[in-house]
C-alpha cells in the first residue's frame, strides 16, 4: 500500500512538472508583434503645417493627414504565413501615440522576412456599421469623419494640405480623400524583427511625401473617389 502511495504521488509531481513545462513552453512560443513607424515628411520628422516641396516642385503644408491599414500577413521563419485578418490600425501621423501599432500575441515567430498590408479596410468590413465597434476600435466612428457611407465605405486615406501661390501664400486648398474596395491593394514589404523588451518590433519609415508622387497641387487639388489621383 505504501509503494503505491509513492507510486501515485511521483505521478502526480511528474504530471504537474510536466503541465508546468508545457506552459513555459507555450509562453516562449508566444510573442507580441509591434508595428512601429517612423512618421516622415519631406526627410523630416512628421509634423502638420510644416512646410514641404512636393515631388512636382510645389511648396505645401499638411494640415490632415489619417488613413487605415489591413489586410496584415507575416512571412517568417522560412516562409511561414501568419494571416492577421482581424487587425484594423487607424493612423494619424500627427498623434505622437500613432507610432507603435501591436498586431497581438502571436505563435511561434522568432524571425520575419516580409509584412503585407493594405492602405484601406478590406471588402469585408468596409461597408460595415462604424457604430457597431466599441468606441476605442480603429473601425469606430471619427472625428472629423473618416466613413464616406454604406455604399463607398471607409475613406482608405484623407489627406488635406495648403499649397503656395508664386507669392508664397499657403492658400490654395488641397483634399484628397482616396475610398473604395478596387483601391484595397495589399504591398509587401521585406522587413526584419528587431527584439526589445520581449517584444519583436517592425520598424518602417513612412515618408508621406511620396503620397504625392505624379499629381499636381500647383492652384490647389480636391478630388473625392476611387479613380485619377484618389486611386492607390
Amino acid at each position: 500500500k505504501l509503494k503505491r502511495q509513492l507510486k501515485i504521488t511521483v505521478m502526480k509531481k511528474i504530471f504537474l512538472l510536466l503541465l508546468i513545462l508545457s506552459a513555459v513552453q507555450f509562453l516562449k512560443a508566444q510573442s507580441e508583434l509591434v508595428l512601429r513607424f517612423n512618421h516622415q515628411l519631406y526627410g523630416k520628422n512628421f509634423s502638420l503645417n510644416q512646410e514641404a516641396l512636393s515631388p512636382m516642385g510645389t511648396k505645401y503644408k499638411i494640415t490632415r493627414l489619417q488613413f487605415y491599414l489591413s489586410g496584415f500577413k507575416i512571412t517568417h521563419d522560412g516562409g511561414q504565413v501568419s494571416n492577421l485578418n482581424t487587425i484594423y490600425l487607424f493612423v494619424d501621423p500627427s498623434n505622437k501615440t500613432s507610432k507603435e501599432y501591436s498586431l497581438g500575441l502571436q505563435n511561434d515567430i522568432t524571425s520575419i522576412e516580409k509584412i503585407e498590408f493594405a492602405v484601406g479596410v478590406d471588402a469585408a468590413s468596409n461597408h460595415l456599421d462604424p457604430a457597431s465597434y466599441p468606441v476605442d476600435h480603429a473601425l469606430a466612428p471619427k472625428n472629423p469623419t473618416m466613413h464616406w457611407g454604406w455604399t463607398s465605405g471607409y475613406r482608405f486615406i484623407s489627406l488635406s494640405a495648403n499649397a503656395a501661390r508664386t507669392n508664397g501664400l499657403f492658400l490654395d486648398a488641397v483634399n484628397i480623400e482616396g475610398l473604395g474596395d478596387v483601391n484595397f491593394k495589399p504591398n509587401s514589404y521585406t522587413v526584419t524583427g528587431k527584439s526589445e523588451n520581449g517584444k519583436i518590433y517592425i520598424d518602417m519609415i513612412a515618408e508621406y511625401n511620396k503620397l504625392l508622387e505624379g499629381i499636381s497641387i500647383a492652384g490647389g487639388a480636391t478630388s473625392h473617389g476611387e479613380t485619377g489621383i484618389d486611386a492607390s
